[in-house]
This record gives structure tokens, sequence and C-alpha cells, in this order.
């Protein structure tokens, strides 16, 4: 009987299928939004291996049904607004997504984001749906943000999908009955806690920093600045890994007074209510849906992969919202924690050739001296195979995008996120003892702004030898994609080819082929498989 060995990529996509849900929605929807050939090529790549066996022709079928109703969503839902002329005068119903302290070099202002539902020009020329902002001068006597609004003035385009609306000067802005919005109480509930930490911490760049990992909003320019330049401005943005250090915080926790079920849905309820409280940008979304997901199946003993996880936050995404694919949010953070799962695996064990990696009996039979040293060692080499990970994913992104990279961001960001790190920890620990036993609050908080202030020197003084800037303009859109694709692809040959596969997945006669396989069959888990 003839030995038909499945194709690694087949193997992949079927132990992780609501990532590559995922993939064809995200495919679909940027055909739509950029129309750019691409798309279609990638589209090729992720479903040849599936069109090659006829017995697989109806998932093929399924896939490419999918990708162009994604490609006809988007389309319908985020069309691509041009309008007659870059300003035109109107009235406009506009719904208030948040509002947020913003600082530009000249004056500090109030930023209303959201979307005008409807937008009518005196000549009559109507438009829905049109995300924009609204900039009004920094005041106490300003429009709540709790409702809808009816207001007069001028909408300019800024961009493709970027708008800006001007309101007319002393107009009126008119509440719209029954309706309602959360981001009066976020904005006025980030200001509580801005408030707390600057009267915990007396540094303000320390206050500032701190408030930044708590909510996320940052109205400091020169803190916002000395961060670019170095290539680490993701750290004042709330990511996944802000995400799942404050999930681990409160998982630890709830463990010492709740069973491991009801403690999967306290932390399911407490990390919404944080949600709720950031707001729904693109990287705390995603966050949160994959840690949902994972909770949600550890309470009914389900395993759900870390891919599965972002595939099903993908999927989430990209249905709710097709424009948010051109946010600068979402296409980082997808592609670090892509580059996290696929490519760490691959680049750690190259990393522990230059720092190997010791049993526990021989770490222990060190002197306390190199204990020490091993474990700095250990975390070091962790270190560089993220960064080296990330760095080869976000690179010619970045390139693309902003046409320069700092050199500095591969050595910051070695240490700065552990940093970073033990600040939020510091933090959630003083802010929970603030109810319970308030001088050791006081303490932490001591501890934690000369921990953090230190950190914060250090940026501002970074090493001019390494301040180096690589510049690039010609790196278009196609060959980023073009080199994305063939990374992940050979990234997935490759962790594919190394794992055992599965005995379950294989069209063979058991009597002659259990000599040469037998060894390689995985151990049957007492989990369900779930996705």
């Amino acid at each position: 009987m003839t030995i038909e060995i499945p194709s690694p990529f087949i193997s992949f996509w079927e132990k992780h299928p609501a990532l590559l849900l995922g993939f064809i929605l995200l495919l679909g929807t940027a055909f739509s939004l950029n129309n750019h050939p691409v798309e279609p090529l990638v589209l090729s790549a992720l479903l040849f291996p599936f069109a090659r066996r006829r017995h697989l022709w109806k998932k093929t079928l399924f896939f490419l049904l999918l990708f162009f109703l994604s490609w006809a969503s988007a389309s319908h839902r985020a069309p691509l607004i041009r309008l007659a002329q870059p300003k035109i005068e109107g009235e406009a119903h506009f719904a208030i997504s948040s509002v947020k302290n913003y600082q530009s070099p000249f004056h500090r202002s109030l930023a209303y984001k959201g979307e005008l539902l409807s937008f009518q020009s005196e000549k009559g020329d109507i438009a829905t749906r049109v995300p924009c902002q609204v900039y009004l001068p920094y005041s106490t006597n300003r429009p709540k943000a709790d409702c809808e609004y009816t207001l007069t003035g001028t909408l300019v385009q800024k961009g493709p999908r970027q708008f800006v609306f001007k309101p007319k000067k002393n107009s009126r802005w008119v509440p719209v009955p029954s309706t309602y919005s959360l981001a009066e109480v976020r904005y006025r509930a980030k200001l509580a806690v801005h408030a707390y930490i600057k009267e915990q911490v007396q540094n303000r760049s320390v206050s500032t920093f701190l408030n930044a990992l708590a909510t996320g909003d940052i109205d400091e320019r020169t803190l916002s600045m000395e961060f670019s330049r170095l290539g680490i401005q993701h750290i004042l943005a709330i990511s996944g890994f802000h995400f799942a250090l404050i999930a681990l915080f409160l998982s630890v926790l709830l463990q010492f007074f709740l069973t491991p079920r009801l403690s999967a849905i306290t932390l399911v309820l407490l990390l919404s209510a944080y949600y709720l409280f950031l707001g729904d940008s693109p990287s705390v979304q995603r966050a949160w849906i994959a840690m949902t997901a994972f909770l949600v199946g550890k309470f009914f003993n389900l395993r759900i992969t870390a891919l599965n996880a972002l595939g099903i936050g993908l999927c989430f995404e990209v249905l709710m919202e097709p424009a948010i694919i051109s946010h600068l949010g979402f296409i980082l953070s997808f592609l670090c924690t892509l580059a996290i799962l696929l490519l760490f695996p691959l680049v750690l064990p190259i990393c522990e050739r230059l720092l190997p990696p010791r049993s526990f009996s021989t770490a222990k039979a060190m002197p306390h001296l190199d204990q020490w040293g091993y474990l700095i060692g250990a975390l070091l080499r962790n270190s560089l195979a993220v960064n080296i990970a990330v760095h080869l994913a976000c690179l010619p992104v970045l390139l693309h995008l902003f046409h320069r990279f700092p050199l500095l961001s591969l050595v910051y960001n070695l240490f700065f996120p552990f940093w970073v790190s033990v600040s939020l920890l510091l933090l959630c620990a003083a802010a929970l003892f603030a109810f319970l036993i308030p001088p050791l609050s006081h303490l932490l908080f001591t501890i934690n702004e000369h921990w953090t202030s230190f950190a914060l020197n250090i940026t501002t003084h970074p090493p001019a030898l390494l301040d180096f800037v690589i510049r690039s303009k010609s790196l278009n859109l196609g060959s980023v994609v073009f080199f994305l694709s063939i990374l992940f692809l050979a990234a997935i040959y490759v962790t594919e080819c190394e794992e055992p596969i599965p005995i379950s997945r294989w069209k063979y006669n058991i009597k002659k082929l259990w000599k040469h396989f037998a060894r390689r069959a995985p151990r049957i888990s007492k989990k369900t498989d779930f996705i």
C-alpha cells in the first residue's frame, strides 16, 4: 500500500485552523482596501498545498469563498472615501469613542476620536461612517463625551482614511437623545489614576511614565520623542506584553483565594473591566480576546494553542472593523506576537550556542556567584532570541512605514522590557496594598520611583557610539509582504518538520509502518482538542 505523507503546511494548519482563517480574512480585507496583487499571490501560496490534493478540494473552495466574502464585506463596510474638495462645510452626526489630552509642539488640546455616522454638506453631498478626530482647546468647560452630538463645521481630509472635523467657532454641540458613550467615564477614570500616581510619585517624568503603563495614554511629548528615538516607543503603549503581566499578577493573587476554575472566570471579568477602562485599541483588543479565549478554554478543560488564540483575535478584529488593518498598532501587535510564537523557537537554539544552557544538577553545583551569572546569562539568551525574532519580522515594516530604524533599538530591547515589567508589577502591588497596608504601598511607590528613574535616565543619555540609524526610501509594500510571507512559510515548514507528525494524519498500513513510526508517535493528551 502506498504511503501518502501529508504536507507540513497542511499538518500545521490542521493544528492551528483559527490562524489560517484569520490570515484568509486578513488577505481578503487587505485586498479590498489596498487593491494590491500581492494579497492574491500570498493566498495562492497558502492554499497551494490544499489544492494539490483532490480529497481537500472542498476545503480549498471554502477558503476561496471566505476570501471573496471578506473582500466584499470590507468593500461595503469600509469604502475608500474621497471628498470632492479638501475642505467641505456641513452638518455632522458625531459618535465619540475616546477622548484624551493631546500635546502638540505649540499648545495643549483635547482630541475627541470617533466616527461621523452621517455628514451632509451645504451642497447636499452625504457621507456615512467617516472616521475622524475633533481637536478642541484644553478647557474645563468642554463637551462631555457621554453621548453623540450634532454639530456644524468643516470636514478636512488628511489621508485616504484620515479626517479631521473642525467645528465652527462658538457653535453649539447639540446632544442626540437616547445615545450613550463610555468615553467620558473612561476619560475621567484615567484622569483619576493619573492624579493618584502623581500624588504618590514626586518625579514628574516617572509619574508620566507610570501613568502611560497603567492607562496607555501619554501627553508628555518629550518622553515620547526620547522613546521614539531609541525605537522603544512600543513600551509606552498598552500591548499584549503589558496585558499578560497584569493577567499574571492577578492570576497569582486569585489562586490564593479561589479554585482554579473560579479563578479563571474571575480573571476574565477583571481583564474585561480593564479592557473597558483602556478602550478598544487594536493591541489591547487582541490581547483581551486571546487571553479570554485561553481562560475560557481552561475553564472548560479545553486546549487552545497560542497560535489559535492569536487567530481568534485576528478574526474578531478584522470582522468587527475591517479598516483596522491599516492601523499601526494592529500591524505591529500581530506581527510581533506571530514572530515570538513562530520564530523564537527557531532562533533560540542558535542563541544557545553562544550561551549554552546547563542542566539543573550542573547549575545547582555551581558557586553562588556563578549561579547568579548563569541566571543572568539565561535571561540574556532568551531576550536575545526574542529580540532577533521580533526584529526579523518588524524591520522591513518599520523601514517601509518610517524609512528609518535606530540601531539602539537592538540594544535597549534586550533589557528595557524586563526593566519595565518590574516597574509595572511594583505599580500593581503598590495599588493593591494602598487599600490594605498604606505604609507598604508608600514604600513600594518609593522603590518604584527610584527603579524607574534610573531606567529613564538611561533613555535620556544613550551611548553616542551606537546612535546610528538605518534609512531606506525604496522599500515598497509588495516587497515587504513578499519577504514576510517567505519568512513565516519557511518557519512553518521547519517547525512542522521538526515536530512528530501525529499518527492519525498518516494514510498507511499499520502493520508495515509500525516499526518505522512508532517512536515518532506523540503521547496522547488527557485534554480535549478544542481548536
